[in-house]
């Protein structure tokens, strides 16, 4: 009795594509002189690659290799200040995540309610698409290293087909011997057989696949998998029945019956062997992500260098306040004269994104780089052009025991519009252009440059144009949390049309922790 695995296989060069047979024994091992031809441009199968390239933009991008399914809601001790994250779904070459912050009241979280609203808010739908993406390794045919990680890779992948095909025969065996039902042999090898397809394998099975069982491999297989037992069978006969009398019973034959062909196996425990029987199932039902996490792991040394190119569009909403804004209003005494402005703000983020690394042990002068331009189409408002301000009005009578009457002055901390107008909404528009390049693992240089145009409706607001700059150095600094806590110190210049060193003094020096992206130390 055999079981042929066929493997086909595109071979190196300009081989003509060959079909080769893994033949396992009657005992389900692995027959040892097997000859293969792999191509030399596929160190990982197109499926485990775009894996891996989703792997990598969902790194760069939210810092999860993949980000959990569902949302998830944190708040501060208050309960007052709302956070939700997470995915919600993903394809061959996108995800689709979500983010908000929300600030809550009593009756809960408002949207675009200018009385009763949250002061602030964000939430944000975000799409992200990988369109080209490599990863490089020293050609097979002149590298040994490379040429052993081939083999590690391909037998690893036999391994595991071997290993679950192994396990789902034995405890089959094992059930059908004490009566438990099970599922069809033939028929879960053929979904076995498809999944696998995926990797270009075929499974071919033999009529007399089961009929040649050897008790002796049989208790071996009980040994090795931990399942030897001396307890007697607790329940004998199980029926189950329905509200409509329908039944069904489950009898389970004692140690000393025999069973199928007429094995003589040694005590064991029978709900070890369920459990067996039950995660083989489930891992034939994932064997293609089973193969592709291996080829992943095993692949991961060989690996010189990746780049990424994506794209990405972001509806969001949010929601600002502008708190004591002084409006004139004669029929008002001066201290009723400050509301809050709040506003609800929509629109589309945009960006293109270019991410390279390299090996920290290369001798390359680019270790990372990162670029990305961004661009935003919005409802936008004229919040930049309130400042803050204090406000004195006429002061109240008091009386002192030292001197008699003294007067204190009444103040307000409030917000005022240079320009004389009300809070309004306009258009904006905006472009960016920001890449970060490390030139050794824990040092770099970045720059940041911006352009941003609100237009207003007449008599709505001033219309405004600001060209906004950033440069500096980077220091990556080990933590717990991530790979890196990078420090940025930066020179900053808000807006590039006022004077760095005149009354404008448009021009800032500091400090901030963090950068868009995230990546590892390693490949």
């Amino acid at each position: 009795m055999k079981i042929k695995l066929l493997f086909l296989f595109v071979s190196i060069g300009l081989f003509a594509q060959n079909d080769k047979t893994l033949v396992f024994n009657r005992y389900i091992e692995l027959e040892q002189d097997v000859s293969v031809k792999l191509a030399s441009k596929k160190l990982v199968s197109d499926y485990s690659f775009d894996k891996l390239i989703l792997i990598d933009l969902s790194y760069l991008l939210l810092g999860e290799t993949s980000p959990s399914e569902g949302l998830e809601a944190t708040f501060n001790e208050d309960k007052n200040k709302i956070s939700l994250s997470g995915g919600i779904f993903s394809g061959q070459h996108y995800l689709v995540t979500a983010k908000g912050d929300f600030s809550t009241t009593d009756k809960g979280i408002y949207f675009f309610d200018e009385n009763n609203g949250s002061t602030d808010a964000k939430i944000s739908i975000n799409y992200f698409h990988s369109i080209w993406s490599t990863r490089k390794y020293f050609k097979p045919i002149k590298n040994k290293k490379v040429q052993r990680g081939f083999y590690k890779i391909e037998t690893a992948k036999r391994k595991k087909i071997a290993d679950l095909l192994k396990d789902y025969h034995y405890s089959w065996i094992l059930l059908t011997h004490k009566g438990i039902p099970v599922e069809n042999l033939e028929s879960t090898i053929e979904e076995l057989n498809a999944a696998v397809k995926k990797y270009n394998y075929v499974l071919e099975l033999e009529d007399d696949f089961v009929e040649k069982v050897d008790s002796a491999h049989v208790n071996t297989f009980i040994k090795e998998k931990k399942m030897s037992s001396r307890s007697a069978v607790v329940i004998q006969s199980i029926i189950i029945k329905d509200d409509d009398n329908n039944e069904v019973t489950l009898s389970v034959k004692p140690e000393s019956s025999q069973n199928i062909h007429d094995l003589k196996l040694d005590s064991y425990d029978i709900e070890k062997a369920i459990t067996l029987y039950e995660n083989t199932l489930t891992s034939i039902d994932s064997i293609t992500d089973i193969i592709s996490t291996t080829e992943i792991e095993q692949a991961q040394p060989y690996w010189n260098s990746k780049k990424l190119i994506y794209y990405g569009a972001s509806p969001f909403y949010s929601r600002e306040t502008i708190s004591k804004v002084y409006t004139f209003n004669e029929s008002l005494s001066f201290d009723k004269q400050f509301n809050d402005a709040i506003g609800d703000l929509f629109g589309v983020d945009l960006q293109v994104g270019y991410f390279y690394q390299t090996k920290p042990e290369f001798n390359s002068i680019v270790k990372t780089f990162y670029t990305r331009v961004t661009g935003q189409i919005a409802r936008g408002s004229n919040v930049d052009g309130f400042k803050k301000q204090t406000y004195e009005f006429p002061s109240t009578i008091g009386d002192t025991l030292s001197t008699g009457i003294i007067t204190n002055p009444n103040k307000i901390e409030g917000n005022y519009n240079t320009d004389g107008q009300l809070y309004n909404y306009g258009l904006k528009t905006s472009v960016g252009v920001e890449a970060y390049l490390y030139p050794s693992t824990h040092f770099g240089l970045f720059g940041q440059i911006g352009y941003s145009h609100v237009e207003f409706d007449a008599g709505k607001g001033k219309d405004s144009e600001i060209y906004n700059m950033r440069l500096g150095i980077l220091m990556n600094l080990k933590s717990k949390e991530k790979n890196f806590a990078t420090l940025q110190f930066f020179a900053d210049r808000s807006d590039l049309s006022k004077s760095p060193n005149s009354e404008d003094k448009d021009l800032r020096f500091g400090f901030k922790l963090g950068i868009p992206f995230y990546f590892k130390s390693q490949l």
